[in-house]
């Protein structure tokens, strides 16, 4: 029994499994059908996330060139470029797409860039496909393709559709760009490539940037820098001007005190006819020569602050600069010493006969004076004239003067004295008489007697005659090679403060010229003055406005740079040559510097000083909002430069510092296109 029951069972489990392998046989179209179509949802799935990559791609390059070129058709073709790389590289089976770009009129601030993109995709199991859309009459399910009937083309391939929108952005963004205009500048062509880069990033801030729903939505400012900053001459009268002479250090190296025309009213000079005496009563009282526009460094920590000018807190006004006019050298001439009226010259020969239209006359002038002068006047007391005349003779070796000369001016020792650069005046010029003979003894000679002569103020008025000092360039120290006079180390072009004319910055820009040494702190100081709401320039929208962008883009091509005097063949008393904290023997440069407790007066240490004044400038200025950009240019590796402007350099919400080292000049240009892409903020929006 137990072998038929086996035999029976094995003939069931073969009865089963043939009904298995028909229903298996049976099932099997609709198996394919099933798992086909999910492998092909699967397939087209990932194919459309890969398309809307590729436009959102496509549209963001084509919005960022834009930014970085201000071309539409540039923004559309690096679109299109990087559309097709993408879909060629994540789909290689896709056999059709196409993308179009509208540039919105080339202003994705006001209108987005918008791309719109089909791709047709081949379906992997095409008679599946094909079988589906072939029903059995009368049945009412699918049929199975069969070998002789293929697929058509439409049925093997599905159409999709991606489209994206990018905006560029916020409504409003204001630009100070603060360019290093200095003497190294002028070389290798580094001018012309930043005003060509600068230009081309103006262009294109204003052209995709420019919200026309928002009225002036770019400004832009334009802060060229060498030692100064120019602020313009216009500015003259200004209200943050120091016009009244107020300021803290407005009479640095002017003497007023002595002058016998000179009141003192409160902190400030008047003339005795009321006139009021400052640093621009010099520059009018000076034939051909004005104030070109630049300003010395508010005192410390008033330069690295912006700080509201205010004539009641003498230190928060701007002072204009005046370099003044230096010592004269007298070496070789004669000090003048007050004696008693014997000691005097006398005349020791007096001509034989004085002829008059071929006649003898009955008058003879001196002709040999005692100590060797010759002719009938001794330069030393004009006053005396001692002659023959109407047949009076007068005792040879008499003094004869006035009856209320009680003493007379002699020469004294020979003079020794030091050069001076910019030495445009003469000091002896309108010497007041009731201070005596400006070569006595107590007005000359090395040291501090003729360094006093700095601070005369009296030979500035009543014509002066300034020497020619352009054309008297041989006198000046080599490192300076610059126009003398009270202007010096002014090189810089005026700046343009904040403005939506994109006309006037771009004619800033192109007026650049590289001379003179290196203040970037002077700059970075102004930069954030001519984005400030508040005065000098009140053209910068108030910090609380939403949506505004307050910018500072800081490029130099060196070390801060201030000038010892080191030319042995000039006097060391001022210690360095002017600049915007005047000259360093005022150890002005170095307030608020802490790394050396008594600093010298050499390159290294004016630019340690000047670097500290930088970063707490910079660190001020982004604590107020305001968003830096630094770039170095061309500089040398392991120059400090490098580390002090990226610790300038403000940080983005990714961590980053923005800061960048454009090595030459190309890469200057494509920093200049890199931060336009930055601030075009490209947001995909659809």
């Amino acid at each position: 029994m137990s072998i038929r029951f086996r035999r029976q069972t094995g003939k069931l489990a073969s009865n089963e499994l043939g009904s298995i392998k028909i229903m298996v046989a049976l099932a099997t179209p609709f198996l394919l059908l099933v798992t086909g179509a999910a492998v092909d949802t699967a397939e087209l799935y990932r194919a459309r996330i890969n398309l809307q990559n590729a436009v959102d791609a496509g549209a963001l390059m084509a919005a960022k060139t834009l930014t970085a070129t201000g071309s539409s058709s540039q923004g559309a073709a690096a679109g299109e470029e990087l559309f097709y790389g993408n879909i060629r590289n994540i789909a290689v089976e896709i056999t059709d797409a196409n993308i179009s770009f509208d540039m919105g009129g080339g202003n994705c601030a006001s209108q987005p860039v918008v791309a719109t993109a089909t791709l047709r995709k081949r379906v992997f199991f095409a008679f599946i496909r094909a079988a589906t859309t072939d029903l059995s009459v009368g049945t009412g399910r699918p049929s199975i393709i069969d070998g002789r009937k293929q697929a058509t083309e439409d049925q093997r391939m599905v159409t999709m559709q991606a489209s994206a929108e990018v905006m560029c952005g916020g409504n409003t963004i204001e630009v100070a760009m603060v360019l290093d205009n200095s003497g190294s500048m002028g070389s290798s062509s580094k001018m012309g490539t930043l005003i060509s880069s600068s230009t081309q990033f103006v262009n294109t801030i204003f052209t995709t940037a420019t919200d026309q729903g928002v009225p002036d939505s770019v400004k832009f400012a334009l802060i060229p820098f060498s030692a100064m900053v120019n602020v313009g001459a216009d500015n003259e009268n200004a209200s943050w001007m120091d016009t009244s002479g107020v300021g803290t250090y407005h009479h640095q190296y002017l003497d007023w005190e002595s002058d016998p025309d000179a009141v003192k009213v409160g902190n400030s000079y008047r003339s005795s006819s009321g006139v009021p005496l400052t640093r621009f009563t010099l520059f009018d009282n000076l034939p051909g020569i004005s104030w070109k526009g630049c300003v010395e460094s508010r005192p410390y920590p008033e330069h690295t602050r912006d700080t509201t000018p205010d004539t009641a807190r003498p230190e928060t006004v701007f002072v204009p600069t005046f370099s003044p006019d230096t010592p004269d050298n007298w070496t070789g001439e004669y000090e003048q010493n007050l004696v008693a009226p014997t000691d005097q010259e006398t005349c020791t020969l007096f001509q034989s006969e004085y002829h008059s239209n071929g006649k003898p006359r009955n008058k003879r002038e001196c002709e040999l004076w005692s100590d060797g002068h010759t002719g009938y006047k001794h330069p030393q007391d004009q006053k005396y004239l001692p002659y023959w005349d109407d047949g009076i003779q007068y005792r040879l070796g008499e003094y004869i003067g006035s009856a209320d000369e009680s003493q007379i001016w002699k020469d004294g020792s020979k003079i020794s004295e030091e050069k001076y650069y910019n030495n445009y005046l003469e000091d002896d010029h309108n010497f007041p008489s009731s201070l005596g003979h400006p070569k006595s003894a107590s007005n000359t000679g090395s040291g501090e007697n003729q360094y006093k002569r700095q601070r005369w103020t009296w030979k500035y008025f009543s014509k002066p005659n300034p020497r020619d000092v352009n054309g008297n360039k041989p006198s000046l120290p080599v490192i300076a090679r610059l126009q003398g006079g009270p202007n010096i180390f002014c090189t810089s072009q005026e700046l343009t403060s904040l403005t939506a004319n994109k006309s006037d910055v771009l004619q800033g820009l192109s007026q650049m010229v590289g001379e003179g040494s290196t203040n970037i702190q002077a700059g970075v100081a102004w930069g954030w003055r001519a984005l400030s709401p508040g005065l000098p320039f009140t053209e910068g929208r108030p910090y609380s406005v939403v949506d505004n962008k307050k910018v500072m883009v800081v490029m130099t091509d060196g070390n801060n740079t201030a000038y010892p005097i080191t030319n042995s063949s000039y006097s060391k008393m001022n210690k360095s040559y002017y600049n915007t904290w005047s000259f360093s023997e005022s150890e002005r440069i170095f307030d608020g510097f802490d790394a050396i407790a008594h600093p010298s007066h050499d390159y290294s240490t004016f630019r340690n000083a000047m670097d500290e004044h930088l970063v707490e400038t910079c660190n001020n200025a982004k604590a107020a909002g305001i968003s830096i950009y630094s770039i170095a240019f061309n500089v040398s590796n392991g120059s400090s430069v490098k580390e002090m402007l990226e610790q300038c350099a403000s940080t983005n919400v990714a961590g980053d510092k923005q800061y960048f080292d454009a090595t030459n000049n190309s890469e200057l240009a494509e920093t200049f296109e890199e931060i336009a892409g930055q601030l075009a903020k490209l947001t995909v929006t659809k």
